[in-house]
């Protein structure tokens, strides 16, 4: 459970209470104001400190239109009290720097510094934060702390939430392309109904037939969320999505789509370079469709294991893949490797180091 110094109104995600959640996040039959409230309320009881939640979807743009949705806190108010007194870069870099956050255990000193400014400004002791990113913007759920008794900060179950966000990472993506017809549709039982002609001969069918017979099996024989999610990864091989719907008739059909590419550069991302060195060649390094995907995984701050849980591959894929991609950028540890990636999505310079 997440630390708690007393105890508060959250409840113990329980697989039911997982897999209601993992209905909301995948909801891709509404609009996007409507998931919001919907992602809110699901996930209150579980995050809850005594003062609510508020979910925010912030563009990536200059000129951008933040919406929230409040569940028990004025999310709405206090940014705009924020906005008003701090520069949005800084705003919206203290949200985005990790999956799953909180300024007072964030090991960049700006941020520990910064953090406590805001939650002045907001009015609360300390503010925790689930974030989900993409290309054109980014998704949070602000978890406010009324006073120092609770604090919402994953230790012991921090695997099993830092898989709940690869979900909502994923779902929130594919909002983006959420009209694309599927291209397969499995049954409840992961049996194969439809297949568009150009995925019939793709080799990684079968793999994705068993990968909807492990999430159909997760949903029927429930088990431990540990369980649930061992079984229903976010993503398999970056390349698809598996979508849960929900027919009028009450049959479960399971949708598998194509990823939209991520946010980096088709030519890779420019290499942070060190004081008084010679600029490097204009050339641009070429990275690999999978390289581009650990990068970007990796600028969110995700690590390895969650990285893999959140791609489909195995740990020590994602290792090579990072190392590989640092060879081509120039980058001599995980610190630079983050900055470039981070670099290459539009970020501006990180407020700190983080690891």
């Amino acid at each position: 459970m997440a630390e708690r110094r007393r105890k508060g109104p959250a409840q113990i995600v329980t697989s039911g209470r997982l897999l209601a959640l993992l209905d909301r996040f995948y909801d891709m039959d509404v609009d996007d104001l409507t998931w919001m409230h919907g992602v809110a309320e699901a996930i209150e009881p579980l995050v809850d400190c005594g003062a609510g939640v508020f979910a925010s979807a912030i563009p990536s743009v200059p000129g951008y239109t933040m919406s929230v949705a409040n569940r028990g806190y004025d999310g709405e108010a206090a940014w705009g009290r924020v906005g008003d007194l701090l520069p949005r870069s800084i705003v919206t870099r203290l949200v985005r720097q990790m999956p799953i956050s909180n300024a007072d255990k964030s090991p960049a000193p700006d941020i520990r510094r910064l953090g406590p400014i805001v939650h002045g400004i907001m009015g609360v002791h300390s503010c925790s934060g689930i974030t989900a990113s993409r290309a054109d913007g980014f998704f949070a759920i602000s978890i406010p702390a009324p006073t120092r008794g609770v604090v919402f900060w994953p230790e012991h179950d921090r695997p099993l939430w830092d898989r709940i966000v690869a979900h909502l990472s994923a779902a929130f993506r594919l909002r983006r392309d959420r009209d694309q017809r599927p291209r397969l549709v499995f049954d409840a039982r992961g049996r194969l109904l439809h297949a568009e002609r150009d995925v019939v001969a793709d080799p990684t069918l079968p793999t994705l037939r068993q990968a909807a017979g492990a999430v159909a099996q997760a949903r029927n024989r429930r088990g431990s969320p540990a369980k649930v999610l061992a079984a229903w990864r976010a993503l398999y091989q970056g390349d698809w999505s598996i979508v849960e719907s929900v027919q009028r008739d009450g049959r479960r059909l399971l949708l598998a789509r194509p990823n939209a590419p991520l946010a980096l550069a088709e030519q890779g991302a420019p290499a942070p370079r060190p004081r008084q060195e010679p600029a490097p060649s204009p050339a641009r390094p070429s990275l690999s469709p999978a390289e581009r995907r650990v990068l970007e995984a990796l600028a969110s701050g995700s690590s390895n294991k969650a990285i893999a849980y959140q791609l489909g591959l195995a740990d020590s894929t994602v290792s090579t893949l990072l190392a590989r991609a640092a060879r081509k950028l120039g980058c001599r540890n995980r610190i630079e490797l983050t900055v470039a990636a981070r670099a290459a999505r539009g970020d501006d310079a990180p407020l700190g180091r983080e690891p």
